[in-house]
């Protein structure tokens, strides 16, 4: 059986009748009683008071109110570990008993049935005593300090120094809900320790009121979170890259259809406008475009754009990517910017627009990695066991072919619309050469590595732009030990590689979560750059092709000694209790719209001259596309293309070429297996490369 308390004494100090102050012309413990009541979780809501008018606004709003409580328990130093005892001795003696009880303090408002329901699932599902309502710190507590006699005291002295790439995030209880087993309140088991786990909520509007100061938080934030009825809402899920964004983003869609009533459209970026004219009060998960791309489709205002940039942490990024994707141009756009972890926040520009909300998730792709759901994977993993067995996985991160006049006319053109300095740009364009001119020196030093260990395994996975043909023309004649895979996502060949050996690929933070031995290897003239050093996981870092040789010939010798970096704040999901998908989710919870999502689609072409007119206009322009690809891309002229224009349909169809509905089928049903419960889902097609996915 489980009991739902509501604590709600009058007499509180600093805000004056905080439990029934009106708000939204209710006052504020009806909230907490209906959210009790609409979970239908609880065989009991009651509200434990001293007070003759509380009791009758409880009464009145479906509560039961037992009882009164003590004077001795009305004060302000009476524990809520006092309080639920009481409730719990009072139903003993009328022989009723309770295994959980629920908490839910009475200022709760922003708390609805659905976010109970899920911490229940999350309190049964984590077997502790305990679970509390939490919020993280948006800072380090370390570093924090007070003020006393007009000086600055620091709180934690031993931390001075340090550096906060070593330090951990921290919580603090939320004070809207506490979830704990009826035996551990009578044992009065310790709430914060080792038989509790926390319920994190991911927004500012969950206040534990208790001051004026509070209540102001209250009212302003009421303005942006209207307590509204729930809709069914639909979140938009674009895919750029397909095989680099397919299966992380339908498990995000899986696990938001799973624990939410969101319907998902997902489908090709591309692809999405065919079909779909316009939307509203939708949710559209961007990978993150310059916001020029970004303005160009005109998403209405009454929908919330969430960014999450695809190409890596912010805290990667050097001062003119930084400069021209993060402009205060792109801040007037969008809603929400995820970040992968804390490091972001100190690496982003200044910001001066106080709308936009930052979020802490990390990267679903990195949920991917957890024991739990690392098996989607299986049959690839099976497949390059059993056919390579022991190997050290090298991940392509550039190209060979040289487009060095596109890249600076692309960069002279984004620098021109920024106001980016010229020595920014210098600088980006001088890193850019070394990069390039260190990744060919990398593909040489990988065929003269496979040429000095005939008898280990190399496997060279190119970029997905990169052009094989090309590639493979570069290499000459390819060592037999040395192989060129482009099968499956990268994360399989990660998770079976014995080592992996990089030069400034991304795909090492995957290497680092899954704790592989990570060798580095960089040319002398980039290997000092700080971006580069950026990519030193490991211990295993060389600038000397000799020096790396005379590693791996030590290799089956086991003469290494290994240590691993700590990305702790530099990844947010990087261990197996932090999840990308559970602080999405609370986090899309919170979004509140005044109306339900609404997609306009544009009607079919039914009369012939529109048929007709549509058909020329085609012709038109894959003569237009003929002539760009085959004549100006190849010369001279390219230089006077818009950016937009520069890259060829090859390029972006190396990207994403289509989506299949038979493909989003098949990884839901990898993802239903592994999962007690299954879910049905519903998959419509809308156009081409482009799905409705709905719970049924």
């Amino acid at each position: 059986m489980n009991l739902c308390v509501i604590p709600a004494r009058s007499g509180s100090l600093r805000l004056k009748n905080k439990n029934i102050k009106i708000f939204k012309k209710k006052p504020l413990i009806y909230y907490s009683i209906k959210t009790a009541i609409d979970s239908k979780l609880f065989d009991k809501v009651i509200v434990s008071t001293n007070s003759e008018k509380i009791k009758k606004i409880a009464l009145k709003y479906g509560a039961e109110v037992p009882y009164k409580r003590s004077k001795k328990l009305s004060n302000h130093k009476a524990t809520i570990m006092q309080v639920i005892n009481d409730v719990i001795i009072y139903y003993e003696k009328e022989k009723i008993n309770f295994n959980n009880i629920c908490c839910l303090y009475p200022t709760a408002i922003f708390v609805d049935h659905q976010l109970i329901r899920d911490s229940y699932k999350k309190f049964i599902k984590n077997k502790k005593k305990y679970l509390i309502s939490s919020l993280e710190f948006p800072s380090f507590v370390e570093k924090g300090f007070k003020i006393q006699n007009n000086k600055i005291k620091l709180l934690f002295k031993n931390y001075k120094n340090k550096n906060s790439n070593n330090l951990s995030s921290t919580y603090y209880d939320a004070g809207q809900f506490l979830w704990g087993k009826s035996i551990a309140f009578k044992k009065k088991k310790d709430i914060f320790s080792k038989y509790s786990s926390i319920y994190l909520l991911n927004s500012p509007k969950f206040i534990d009121i208790n001051t004026n100061h509070d209540w102001n938080k209250i009212l302003e934030y009421s303005k942006i979170f209207k307590y509204t009825k729930t809709f069914y809402m639909i979140i938009f899920i674009p895919i750029e890259a397909n095989i680099r964004e397919k299966i992380p983003k339908i498990f995000l869609a899986y696990k938001i259809l799973k624990l939410t009533k969101f319907k998902v459209i997902i489908g090709g970026q591309r692809y999405l406008n065919r079909k779909i004219e316009k939307f509203k009060n939708c949710v559209w998960l961007d990978k993150h475009t310059f916001h020029e791309r970004l303005k160009k489709r005109e998403i209405d205002k009454s929908n919330h754009i969430v960014v999450l940039d695809e190409e890596g942490p912010i805290s990667l990024h050097d001062k003119f990517t930084k400069e021209t994707l993060y402009s205060k141009f792109f801040f007037k756009l969008i809603n929400t910017l995820i970040l992968w972890g804390k490091e972001d926040f100190e690496n982003l520009p200044k910001i001066n627009n106080k709308k936009v909300k930052m979020e802490v998730h990390g990267h679903p792709k990195f949920d991917l990695l957890k024991k739990n759901y690392r098996k989607i994977f299986d049959s690839e993993i099976k497949y390059i066991k059993k056919k390579y067995k022991n190997f050290v996985f090298i991940p392509g991160n550039l190209h060979v072919d040289d487009r060095s006049d596109e890249f600076i006319s692309i960069t002279r053109s984004w620098a021109q619309k920024y106001n980016v300095k010229e020595s920014i740009i210098k600088q980006f364009l001088n890193y850019n050469f070394l990069e390039r001119k260190n990744y060919l020196n990398f593909l040489k030093f990988i065929k003269k590595l496979a040429l000095q260990n005939p008898k280990m395994t190399f496997i060279l996975r190119k970029h997905p732009i990169e052009d094989e043909k090309k590639l493979r023309e570069f290499l000459g004649a390819i060592p037999k030990n040395l192989k060129l895979e482009y099968k499956f996502t990268v994360t399989p060949w990660i998770i079976a590689c014995n080592y992996y050996l990089h030069s400034g690929c991304t795909t090492a933070i995957e290497a680092a979560i899954l704790k592989k031995k990570i060798i580095f290897y960089a040319t002398k003239p980039i290997a000092k750059h700080k971006k580069f050093q950026r990519f030193k996981f490991s211990n295993l870092n060389f600038s000397n092709d000799e020096h790396c040789i005379s590693f791996f010939s030590k290799i089956n010798k086991k003469k290494i000694n290994y240590k691993m970096k700590n990305i702790g704040n530099f990844i947010y999901n990087n261990n197996s209790n932090k999840l990308f998908f559970e602080k999405f989710i609370n986090f899309i919870k919170t979004i509140e719209f005044t109306d339900k999502s609404k997609i306009y689609y544009r009607e079919d072409k039914k009369f012939i001259f529109s048929v007709v007119s549509d058909k020329i206009i085609k012709i038109i322009y894959m003569i237009l596309s003929i002539i760009k690809n085959k004549v100006i891309l190849k010369t001279f002229l390219k230089k006077y293309l818009p950016e937009k224009y520069i890259f060829s349909k090859d390029a972006a169809l190396k990207k994403f070429r289509n989506l299949k509905k038979s493909e989003i089928n098949e990884i839901i049903s990898r993802l239903n297996k592994l999962h007690k419960n299954k879910i049905k889902i519903k998959n419509t097609k809308i156009s081409e490369s482009v799905f409705k996915l709905e719970r049924i």
